[in-house]
């Protein structure tokens, strides 16, 4: 398929990521006879708007999220809705979306063959009216995200460890949540319930928080949203819960609970919980959900670049 023109959008938030282009090395390296256009974001919420509006004016042309899986889903949102294809380079610290989708990690070999990109589709999670393109996810590990926002922003220089100072604060302070849900299941089986739980998430792919594996059969394009709960645990029930958590051996364990789902709502009965949307912190008292099938156009990489 010949695409009819090409956005790459650099974002200043990924500016840290690893193997994020410059305008001149995607200038360099792409097909000299792409129609090519490079933006870079300037406020918040400008990558969904010139992703939205290139989409729209650019019927059947590939808009290029370059950053991580926070620039992936503000990208997927503006091509939401349009006529145009979703792509991306992975250029962030996590590239957990990456993980489901199999696309290389070498930024220069991607941009010398961004002319072999093949359409396909991609599952999206509609929650409260917003987008989430891979994992959102609530309890222990979002809370965990906070600490590790704020420890970032007033230690930089302890970017990496971050998350280590922000697990030890977080796993000796309130390590479960009071909620009620209802989901439909693949087979539309309605089931609910209600309690205290640690942890929380809605999966489209495998793979979120550097590399946590809370969704191992998740497939991005299959219109299923894998939803797992987990009872509430003591602090050594959780740390024994985590190396399998990430290894995504967890889902034989006893207070670990799995189930496909098309939709579903969760409501806090405790007040506001926190929500992480690929990386993004929103807070929520109660939110429904649902799976968008197919409802993202998107331009993949062809298999035979891995060669």
């Amino acid at each position: 398929m010949s695409f009819k023109k090409y956005l790459f959008i650099l974002s200043k938030e990924a500016a840290g990521g690893r193997n994020l282009p410059t305008a001149e090395e995607i200038r360099k390296y792409v097909n000299p006879n792409l129609d090519v256009e490079i933006v870079k974001t300037e406020y918040k919420n400008h990558t969904t708007e010139l992703a939205r509006e290139f989409g729209l004016k650019n019927p059947g042309s590939v808009i290029v999220a370059c950053g991580g899986d926070g620039t992936l889903r503000e990208v997927a949102k503006g091509v939401y809705g349009t006529d145009s294809y979703f792509a991306f380079l992975p250029c962030g610290t996590g590239n957990d979306f990456n993980r489901s989708v199999s696309v290389e990690n070498d930024t220069i070999k991607l941009l010398k063959n961004i002319h072999n990109l093949k359409p396909d589709v991609l599952d999206l999670i509609e929650i409260g009216g917003d987008i989430c393109l891979n994992v959102w996810s609530f309890g222990f590990d979002a809370d965990l995200l906070v600490e590790a926002k704020k420890i970032q922003k007033k230690y930089p220089k302890v970017m990496e460890s971050s998350y280590l100072f922000a697990a030890l604060k977080t796993v000796f302070g309130k390590i479960s949540s009071k909620i009620e849900y209802e989901v439909e299941t693949v087979s539309g089986e309605i089931k609910k319930g209600s309690g205290y739980y640690t942890l929380g998430n809605i999966a489209n792919g495998k793979y979120y928080g550097g590399g946590f594996n809370p969704a191992p059969l998740a497939d991005v394009s299959d219109g299923v949203l894998n939803f797992m709960l987990v009872d509430k645990m003591s602090v050594v029930e959780l740390v024994s819960l985590i190396s399998k958590y990430k290894r995504g051996e967890h889902t034989s364990i006893k207070k670990v609970h799995m189930f496909e789902v098309t939709r579903g709502k969760i409501r806090s009965l405790e007040g506001e919980l926190i929500g992480n949307f690929d990386g993004d912190i929103i807070p929520f008292h109660e939110a429904e959900f649902r799976v968008l099938k197919h409802a993202l156009k998107f331009a993949r990489f062809s298999e035979n670049i891995y060669g």
